[in-house]
């Protein structure tokens, strides 16, 4: 098994939320912001953001912690 599977496995999920995002967004813009549908699809796409922001700061977290455990090899 590859040292950096798992890491690589989690960092290259933006091409998928990307594209959630991207639909997302399209489907608000369709709908319009203050319709019902409109509003839950807004709500899913801040779901994802928050998401992606948050994997983003503990793939940082876990560069810091894997340095001072295992050092840089």
């Amino acid at each position: 098994m590859h040292g950096d599977q798992w890491y690589e496995a989690l960092t290259n999920r933006d091409a998928v939320i990307k594209r959630w995002e991207g639909a997302l967004r399209e489907g608000v813009n369709s709908l319009g912001p203050d319709t019902p549908a409109g509003r839950r699809m807004a709500e899913t796409l801040a779901f994802f953001e928050f998401v992606e922001g948050e994997v983003a700061r503990m793939m940082e977290r876990w560069r810091a912690h894997r340095e001072k455990r295992f050092g840089s090899g």
